[in-house]
């Protein structure tokens, strides 16, 4: 939680941040990808090794809000957490040879 809050940060400081090459940072497609699945692509994001660490940077680049981001950051990882416990809890429990 605090990575994906750090890297939406980081993400939304960047966008501010005049580049010498193009004047501002602009995301153009993801931005664009965001703005019309930003909910549902943060929250399987999370379940992408790759994406679960870019996700947090391109969305606070294109602005998405934060709270929206908060929640289904905070609702995937809830879902991924109690996943895995299951998972591991149901292997764990059953007699070795």
């Amino acid at each position: 939680m605090a990575g994906d809050n750090l890297g939406y940060a980081l993400g939304r400081w960047c966008a501010r941040r005049p580049s010498a090459r193009a004047g501002r940072f602009r995301p153009g497609r993801t931005h664009a990808f965001l703005m019309r699945y930003g909910g549902a692509a943060v929250f399987t994001g999370r379940f992408i090794g790759f994406v679960r660490t870019f996700l947090p940077f391109a969305a606070g680049a294109s602005n998405m809000p934060h709270r929206r981001f908060f929640l289904y950051s905070t609702t995937a990882s809830l879902v991924w957490g109690v996943a895995d416990g299951v998972v591991n809890a149901r292997g764990s429990s059953q007699e070795s040879c």
